[in-house]
């Protein structure tokens, strides 16, 4: 019993710091002879679970596993919020009693095919079958938990959605790969996201949808109708399903615009976001023009070289990124900025000169491939981000107005940064990834310092 109690003692000094929120435990199966930290038949099961039932009870802490290999143990009793199986070589045969009553999210493997009638607690909110590649199983109606508020379906489920098959407690549902049957009226009124991102060659119309759903990502090669006047958040390929307005529509995103005539602006009048990740288009802004007043955050991405702006951004853009443009070769017109801008990214811009950056700018991230021209930006500017190139190993820090408070520098290729905030003329306090980062410097020590990073 003494070595027993030496080890609840451990596990409770490292679990006793007051300000813990949340706890993932790893576990990767059974040794022979000894059993599941967790399981019931485990020598320490009392003790163990007095120290879990305290921190979800009484501190209100989301505990988490992470279990490799079958799942045979019994976790019924054990108080966690969320289960994620990594991995099993073997057949993964899931039974309700495996399963903690206490239960909230659950994530299972890839050899998991079974049956989900009857296995799940009934307080499930979360359940994620997207690594479950070969799960392929009718869903009736009683199968899932009446509490269950996300579904996220594995890349081979192509079953037929029957009407009252999904519970009415349902907010989001996310399809997969083979997916192919039609959606019109069989959704529960619950419903507010509408996830068929992943999808190949979904060939239904989306008509008769619950009026809860706000919010619909398309599939890549969609082609079918789409009429549903509530929707808010739209996310498309390259193009927008045409024939039906949404005159309630607030976000767009292309993930890849290819042509510019895809894009009618009249379809969402209230459009207030438009996002274009990628996309070989030539920046013609023409269209966005008619969103002036409405339009607040704009990103408009590009692949290919660098090449102008055929139209000015509208007035009352707040926000805006905009990749690859060629300042140099834009109409001195349509290259000025409005001065509605508060946030700027630019992405390797080309010919870019002092007061091109509007001075209403507070907050600029540029990425460069050249050390930056610190004369382009304005005295408005107080909070600034550089990629490696644009700050040159630090070569320019020393450089920049004392008005910019907050800088981010980007160090490495896989996105470590350095952050500085700005303490008086000479000093920064300095944190980041690591924890050797931590601390306040000089600026005079600065440049030497970011060097050794790289």
């Amino acid at each position: 019993m003494t070595d027993i109690a030496q080890h609840i003692d451990r596990f409770k000094q490292t679990l006793g710091m007051s300000n813990i929120r949340k706890v993932t435990f790893r576990n990767a199966g059974e040794v022979a002879g000894s059993f599941h930290p967790f399981s019931e038949r485990h020598v320490l099961c009392k003790e163990i679970s007095d120290v879990l039932n305290e921190l979800v009870n009484d501190r209100k802490v989301e505990l988490t596993l992470y279990q490799t290999l079958s799942p045979s143990i019994e976790l019924r009793q054990a108080n966690l919020s969320r289960i994620n199986f990594l991995r099993s070589e073997h057949r993964f045969d899931l039974l309700r009693h495996h399963l903690p009553t206490s239960l909230k999210s659950l994530s299972l493997p890839p050899t998991f095919k079974g049956s989900l009638d009857n296995v799940l607690p009934d307080g499930l909110e979360t359940l994620n079958l997207v690594s479950s590649l070969q799960w392929n199983k009718p869903i009736t109606e009683g199968s899932l938990p009446s509490s269950l508020q996300t579904l996220k379906l594995s890349s081979s489920f192509n079953q037929v959605i029957e009407a009252h098959s999904l519970p009415l407690s349902l907010k989001s549902i996310t399809f997969g790969w083979s997916f192919n049957h039609p959606l019109n009226g069989v959704l529960p009124p619950s419903l507010t996201f509408l996830d068929l991102t992943l999808t190949r060659g979904y060939s239904h119309d989306l008509m008769s949808l619950p009026q809860s759903v706000t919010s619909i990502q398309l599939p890549l090669f969609f082609q079918q109708a789409l009429d549903h006047p509530p929707l808010q958040r739209l996310q498309v390929h390259s193009h927008v399903p045409h024939g039906h307005p949404f005159p309630r529509l607030e976000k767009l995103a292309f993930s890849y615009l290819m042509d510019s005539t895809n894009f009618d602006a009249s379809l969402f009048p209230n459009i207030a976001r438009l996002s274009i990740y990628d996309g070989d288009m030539v920046l013609d802004l023409s269209k966005v023009q008619q969103l002036s007043g409405t339009l607040k955050h704009c990103r408009l991405n590009r692949g290919g070289h660098p090449a102008p702006m055929l139209a000015p951004i509208p007035f009352g853009v707040t926000k805006l990124a905009l990749a690859k443009c060629d300042f140099a070769q834009t109409s001195p017109y349509f290259r000025r900025l409005p001065s509605s801008i508060t946030r700027l990214e630019l992405r390797y811009p080309v010919g870019l000169k002092p007061g091109d950056i509007p001075h209403s700018v507070t907050s600029l991230s540029i990425k460069h491939d050249t050390l930056l021209d610190v004369n382009v930006l304005p005295i408005s500017v107080t909070d600034l981000t550089l990629n490696r190139g644009a700050h040159d190993k630090g070569a320019i820090i020393n450089q920049l107005p004392t008005t910019i408070g907050s800088i981010t520098l980007e160090l490495t290729l896989i996105g470590g940064t350095l952050n500085l905030i700005r303490l008086d003329d000479r000093h920064y306090f300095r944190h980041g990834l690591w924890t050797n980062y931590y601390g306040f410097i000089d600026k005079d020590t600065l440049p030497s310092m970011i060097s050794s990073y790289y």
